[in-house]
């Protein structure tokens, strides 16, 4: 059985409820604007298609895989877009 003392032990509330409820309203906005994952590695994979430096002018493997990649990528975009055209 908890002393006489016991309440003395509870801690406040990290929140208002009507803090919690604007928090959880805020969470949900940056949520929906935040990048998705496909969207952060379609940016990976454009920086790892760029050359690295003028100091090292042999292309990497990675490099030249995600060059061809981009370009298959956007050859299927052209070719969907010129299928709708001619529908």
């Amino acid at each position: 059985m908890p002393g006489p003392n016991a309440r003395n032990w509870r801690r406040p509330n990290v929140a208002t409820p009507e803090q919690f409820a604007y928090l959880q309203q805020r969470a949900q906005q940056v949520g929906q604007t935040m990048p998705s994952d496909r969207t952060l590695e379609q940016a990976q994979e454009l920086l790892q298609a760029l050359p690295r430096s003028c100091l090292t002018p042999v292309e990497q493997k990675d490099q030249i895989r995600a060059r061809q990649h981009l370009l298959e990528e956007s050859q299927q975009i052209i070719d969907q877009r010129r299928q709708r055209e001619s529908e």
